[in-house]
């Protein structure tokens, strides 16, 4: 008797486990972060990774895309890179999916991906991608596909809230119609957001040459008022590519305090006044110090003025 009363619970343990395996088997099950989303999906093929993502609401503001290059740092310490924003308002292609196809990829080089929604309710991101290896790409290993700023600095005059660029930054070379596609932007952070900013004319007409030594770049004539009487850091300049949803047009080089925000900025088609921005490319940022009295951690404080708006560069992608 007491060998049958023993045996009962072994048998209905070995069921039940028999039936929590079969559960698990038959279900997408993740045991990381449940407030994460399901991973980008990443495919590699005619030497570009493309990046697909689904739709999660008929709201969604924006989508931002980030990149991690694991060829060298492990995924912990490898920086997180924003490289793009697509409007989903204004993006016909992909029917349930958001396609984004990263061309500016060296070969060789390992990456992931994610991505990270901006809901009315605030921003979801997703799981990180796994891991794909670009073999064959475009651009070979030791190409160089962003802004070269090497030994510049910037110096920061407080009379005027002005930066002058110390050095010249030069444009990659590899990258063909670099200087007419992508215009030069200032990456700026304050109070957990990061965005960029357009460039004056001034700058981007250095750009061109390879000469931005001694070029001053007036702050209180590019920031939005949302980085006004707060601290705000200079984080560095991207390339930055607009594509609008009228055969992916991009925009002309802006002049000094232009909006970059959904109107366009060609001067020479009327017409164009029209389209509407689906999405942005970025190049890495490329990161410069900040010399000046008083100034710790690149960071600086600019007093209230009138300003324009921006794209959020928010680098809120850590490595979870």
């Amino acid at each position: 008797m007491k060998n049958k009363i023993f045996c009962r619970p072994l048998i209905s343990a070995s069921i039940m486990i028999a039936l929590f395996s079969v559960m698990i088997a038959g279900c997408n099950f993740k045991f990381g972060d449940p407030s994460l989303l399901t991973e980008p999906s990443v495919d590699y093929s005619a030497s570009i990774l493309t990046i697909s993502f689904p739709r999660q609401s008929k709201t969604t503001k924006y989508v931002n895309i980030y990149r991690q290059d694991l060829t060298d740092d492990d995924e912990d310490s490898a920086e997180v890179m924003s490289i793009g924003l697509i409007f989903p308002e204004n993006y016909s292609a992909g029917g349930n999916n958001f396609i984004f196809q990263d061309e500016l990829v060296n070969a060789g080089h390992t990456y992931r991906y994610r991505v990270r929604y901006c809901e009315k309710s605030g921003y979801y991101y997703s799981e990180w991608s796994n891991k794909i290896k670009a073999t064959t790409t475009k651009y070979e290993e030791s190409d160089v596909l962003t802004y070269s700023a090497r030994g510049v600095y910037f110096s920061y005059e407080e009379s005027d809230f002005s930066l002058k660029i110390n050095g010249n930054i030069t444009t990659p070379t590899a990258i063909d119609n670099f200087v007419t596609d992508y215009q030069p932007c200032i990456v700026v952070s304050a109070n957990d957001t990061t965005k960029t900013f357009m460039l004056s004319t001034s700058v981007i007409e250095g750009l061109k040459s390879d000469q931005t030594n001694d070029v001053t770049i007036p702050l209180k004539g590019i920031l939005s008022t949302d980085f006004f009487d707060f601290n705000v850091k200079i984080e560095g300049i991207v390339g930055q590519k607009t594509e609008y949803t009228d055969d992916h047009l991009t925009v002309q080089a802006p002049t000094l305090g232009s909006n970059s925000g959904t109107e366009n900025q060609q001067d020479d088609d009327d017409d164009d006044d029209d389209k509407t921005i689906e999405r942005i490319i970025w190049t890495e940022l490329v990161r410069i110090p900040v010399n000046g009295a008083g100034i710790k951690d690149n960071t600086i404080t600019l007093t209230s003025a009138a300003a324009s708006d921006a794209f959020d560069f928010s680098k809120k992608a850590r490595a979870f």
